[in-house]
């Protein structure tokens, strides 16, 4: 198959026209031409005669595709089709991404593409109920379901592209993109998604995250979901834990890192013998003296700290966390910093495992991703604001610090070593539950080999939450004492 069909940005063509040159490449292979009656024709390529015909036209009438009859004595006249050298040796030249965690995934959707074509026994096409067409998927929708598995970088998510690279990607208009994502989500193989953010008269700052549904039957079926673990985290509903909570607290950290010792100073002048004439305290508030306060601020840093304790910051990294928190995308930024988190899971099990922390440089893949996804808020003109290359770290270093939670309640569970989860693909999604947000870690085998035998019924993990307000004591102080807290 040919795979940098999947990464070709700069080819004008429909997703029909992509479709078919991807079916092709499967069924003869891009050098190879193809001799037969066109109706046969289409039913090997999966596709319907309307599409089909549409595509090869648009197809020729570009010179992607050579057309030569083929003489014969008798029968349906034949065509011999083939594609032009100069489309093949522009390929050569599309760089594509390497590995490709779905490549079975895209295979199999070619060919259930064609099963789906072939009409049930005594079931004409034409019969079929509202609900069954609404199922059916036609070659926009297996062509952009094509692209997004071909982008992720792990098992069941995909970063990286925004509307922009996808109408490039897909050659389909921006109407056209949204109506085959939102069929994509209704059919339940998108299970979640997250919309980029935007700064600056519409400039990107930070791209989609999506989220697929890997037990659906056209992906990788639900034999392959081994476990399920739901994540309840303790105390009050307002609390935050090291998943929901990990930006707020490294934001919140930044803050302290920063302002802790002059909000201190304020809080010791302001109960100061010298200033007690002039202090703008109540004499409620003065009678406790500043011990109250500082232990406080002590047990907030405290608190915030024991969400993400592999979070050094420098004053640089302090900056641009505080930076982040106030360009109004951490909807974005959070769904990008599970993605790493399910990244270092997926494809690097065993090195999180085996001891790597902050201490040690970071996971070279999972750093470039970081790196590609969030380049662009380094820009000024993209964000309102500038940020410094070493955010990157901080990303990275809360990203694993996740991971590092999550392999600790996944082994808790599998206390015998049941699993090999090396060789798994977790994924991180929210539910509801009532008005508080839970959390789901699904664990996917591909091979039905690596699964000893499966878990039917979820497991439960207390995990700990921790409120991140500002606490009482400090809230009662004037604004001018600790506003760069709030």
């Amino acid at each position: 198959m040919e795979y940098s069909l999947l990464y070709a940005n700069d080819v004008e063509l429909s997703p029909e026209a992509r479709w078919l040159l991807l079916q092709w490449s499967k069924l003869a292979g891009l050098k190879n031409a193809i001799a037969s009656p066109r109706l046969e024709l289409y039913r090997q390529l999966g596709m319907t005669h309307q599409h089909a015909r549409a595509a090869l036209d648009e197809l020729k009438k570009k010179g992607i595709v050579i057309e030569e009859k083929v003489r014969q004595r008798r029968g349906r006249p034949i065509s011999r089709l083939h594609i032009s050298l100069d489309f093949r040796t522009h390929l050569k030249s599309v760089e594509t991404v390497l590995p490709h965690p779905h490549r079975p995934e895209i295979e199999s959707l070619l060919e259930h593409c064609i099963a789906a074509r072939v009409p049930r026994a005594g079931h004409s096409q034409n019969l079929m109920t509202g609900k069954e067409r609404t199922k059916k998927m036609a070659p926009a929708t297996y062509w952009l379901l094509s692209i997004l598995l071909a982008h992720a970088r792990t098992p069941g998510v995909a970063t990286g592209l925004g509307l922009k690279q996808l109408v490039a990607l897909t050659g389909m208009k921006i109407e056209r993109l949204r109506a085959q994502l939102a069929k994509l989500k209704k059919l339940e193989i998108i299970s979640r998604s997250v919309p980029g953010a935007s700064r600056d008269r519409g400039t990107r700052c930070i791209q989609s995250v999506y989220i697929f549904n890997l037990d659906h039957p056209i992906l990788m079926g639900e034999k392959s979901l081994a476990l399920t673990a739901f994540l309840v985290p303790e105390g009050s509903l307002s609390g935050q834990n090291f998943i929901s909570g990990a930006l707020k607290a490294a934001a919140l950290k930044g803050r302290l890192v920063k302002y802790q010792n002059q909000v201190t100073e304020r809080i010791e002048g302001a109960f100061s013998q010298s200033d007690k004439k002039h202090s703008s305290l109540k004499p409620r508030l003065q009678s406790q003296g500043p011990s109250p306060f500082l232990r406080a601020i002590a047990d907030y840093h405290q608190r915030t700290h024991s969400l993400v304790p592999l979070l050094q910051l420098t004053e640089s990294q302090a900056e641009n966390l505080i930076t982040l928190s106030k360009l109004g995308i951490d909807s974005s930024l959070h769904a990008h910093l599970l993605a790493y988190a399910m990244t270092l899971l997926s494809n690097h099990w065993n090195e999180v495992a085996n001891g790597h922390d902050r201490f040690r440089p970071p996971i070279r893949p999972v750093i470039s991703a970081i790196e590609q996804d969030c380049s662009s808020l380094l820009s000024t003109g993209a964000c309102s604001r500038s940020l410094s290359s070493d955010f990157y770290t901080s990303l990275y270093q809360l990203a694993l610090h996740i991971a590092k939670e999550l392999q600790l309640h996944l082994r808790k569970i599998d206390r015998d070593s049941t699993f090999d989860f090396s060789k798994a693909a977790l994924l991180i999604n929210p539910f509801s539950q009532g008005r508080a947000t839970r959390w789901a870690i699904k664990v996917h085998f591909r091979n039905p080999e690596d699964v000893p035998h499966v878990l039917s019924r979820p497991r439960i993990c207390r995990i700990p939450s921790v409120n991140l307000s500002l606490p009482a004591a400090l809230n009662a102080l004037p604004s001018e004492i600790t506003h760069e807290l709030n």
